[in-house]
């Protein structure tokens, strides 16, 4: 549900529905939980909080919010939740995959790029580009269309 209401502009209800989901992930999988739907979950989330672009408006709305993710929206801010959300999502599929090297992992890594080079974090993304890329050819090689040289 939180899907449809990113596609249809309805943002600001989307994150209430994946913190839902996150929620019964939880009851259903622990309060640890290291399954790769909790990942995606956040990652649906930390989408869904882009999009709205305001912390306090995610707090006001969002009745699920899990704990940490309301101190992190109240102390540091959106950008920073988002990148703890991306950081915990990345943590929980190195632990599900047991691997630091996968290309659903990789994938994450572009995505947070893109986040970073889009808030002129462009260090940061440029370290986290190459990191992707560099996974890629390990799993791939150089002949993978998403690894040649142009």
């Amino acid at each position: 549900l939180g899907t449809l209401k990113l596609q249809f502009d309805e943002a600001q209800e989307a994150p209430s529905h994946f913190c839902s989901a996150l929620k019964v992930l939880t009851e259903i999988f622990g309060e640890d939980p290291m399954h790769s739907e909790v990942a995606q979950t956040m990652l649906n989330i930390a989408n869904a909080l882009q999009r709205i672009g305001s912390a306090d408006l995610v707090i006001r709305h969002c009745k699920d919010l899990p704990l940490f993710l309301q101190q992190t929206l109240k102390q540091k801010g959106l950008f920073e939740a988002v990148c703890d959300l991306y950081r915990r999502a990345r943590t929980i599929l190195e632990k599900c995959f047991q691997t630091s090297s996968h290309p659903d992992i990789a994938l994450l890594l572009n995505d947070f790029a893109i986040l970073n080079f889009q808030n002129d974090r462009v260090h940061i993304a440029e370290e986290l580009f190459l990191q992707a890329l560099q996974m890629l050819r390990e799993l791939h090689g150089l002949s993978h269309p998403d690894t040649k040289k142009q």
